[in-house]
């Protein structure tokens, strides 16, 4: 996760960045079990009243 974040700062010449990653795991679905996990990444401040910004955004 924080190499795809700072892949993004650097290529973007960003400030900042948020990254989330959600991810279905397949051992488990293949079995009937749908369990996922959910990663974030914050690069440089970023205020908790933008994290939960961020998050109501993309969901």
């Amino acid at each position: 996760m924080q190499n795809i974040a700072d892949g993004l700062v650097s290529k973007l010449n960003a400030s900042g960045i948020a990254v989330e990653i959600t991810a279905l795991h397949k051992c488990g679905a293949m079995q009937g079990v749908e369990t996922s996990t959910t990663t974030s990444e914050y690069m440089t401040a970023f205020p908790n009243e933008c994290r939960e910004q961020f998050r109501e955004k993309i969901r």
